[in-house]
Parts: C-alpha cells; sequence; structure tokens
C-alpha cells in the first residue's frame, strides 16, 4: 500500500514508488495506492499504472486500514510521515517505508528518524535537490 496521508504534497512520493516499478518489473507486489482526500483529480490521473490499483479516501474515512480489500496491508506500507498515517501505520504490525517531508516543518522527519531508530520502520531521509522531494 502506497499513500501520501491527506495527498496535498504527496505527489512526490507517489512518482518514488512508480519509478521502483518501472526500473524493477519483477517486483512481487502489486501497488495499491491510497490517495488522501487532498489530491486533485488532475494529479490522480497522471498516476494510472496497470502495476497499481487506486482509490481516494475522504475527509469522513480517513482510514487507509479499510482500505485494502481484505483490511490489512500484506507486504507493507509506503507513506509520508504525517501523524495519523504514521499511528495507523503501527498499529498494522506491517514492514512501512516512511519517506518524511522536512519543510516546511520538521515534525514528519523527527517522528520517522526516531521510529526508525527504535526499529519500528524504516525511513528513507528526503535527499534534497533530488526530484523524489523537490
Amino acid at each position: 500500500m502506497v499513500t501520501p496521508g491527506g495527498g496535498g504534497d504527496g505527489e512526490a512520493l507517489i512518482d518514488l514508488v512508480l519509478s521502483a516499478y518501472e526500473y524493477d518489473r519483477a517486483i512481487p507486489f502489486p501497488a495499491l495506492l491510497v490517495f488522501g482526500p487532498f489530491m486533485l483529480p488532475e494529479q490522480r490521473a497522471t498516476f494510472a499504472r496497470p502495476c497499481l490499483t487506486a482509490q481516494q479516501t475522504s475527509t469522513r474515512s480517513p482510514s487507509i486500514r479499510g482500505s485494502s480489500p481484505d483490511g490489512s496491508c500484506r507486504a507493507g506500507v509506503v507513506a509520508m510521515g504525517g501523524y495519523n498515517t504514521f499511528c495507523e501505520i503501527l498499529s498494522f504490525d506491517k514492514r512501512a517505508l516512511i519517506v518524511p517531508r522536512t519543510a516546511p516543518r520538521l515534525e514528519q522527519f523527527i517522528r520517522a528518524r526516531r521510529a526508525a531508530e527504535l526499529g519500528l520502520l524504516t525511513m528513507l531521509p528526503e535527499q534534497r535537490g533530488s526530484r523524489p522531494c523537490e
């Protein structure tokens, strides 16, 4: 499952995951892309790929747990580090890769870094000047 949380600024995360699927066509897990309620329809349309299923959460049902067909994430979760998404991911007890944003605040980075230090998840630090987090 791939989710940018609320979705207003998650295009870089989705683009990063799609690049991985384009680079390695043998990735054994299909992607379930869960758009947040704030991602524009025009943005969602640019991510259509045969390797993934996409759906949108609403502001009334922000839970990503209910977005997976079996109520869980079989392989794991790739997400940004927003508070609500982060807490839900920890409740899954599944592998997680967090790609936190560092602007305009460091709160996602601080939360993800500490969780990575505790062995709860893996964090992919933002790379300044690279495409995923420009």
